[in-house]
């Protein structure tokens, strides 16, 4: 978070799991890439289409609460 802003983000905070060390990553604009969200929604497929359609069980959205 930007100390000097409000709800504002000020870069990102990696981890390397190889040698242990953490990475500070400054930018004015950060993409949040957090995966997949399908099983949030209800899947509307039906009949003989209901067959062809896999949900991931662990395609919850659940990355998302990671940024809060």
């Amino acid at each position: 978070m930007d100390d000097a802003k409000d709800n504002r983000v000020a870069g990102a905070v990696g981890f390397n799991v190889r040698t242990g060390n953490y990475h500070v990553f400054k930018s004015k604009t950060v993409i949040v890439g957090a995966g997949g969200a399908s099983d949030i929604f209800k899947p509307r497929s039906v009949g003989e289409g209901a067959g062809r359609v896999w949900y991931a069980p662990w395609s919850s959205g659940s990355a998302y609460g990671l940024m809060i």
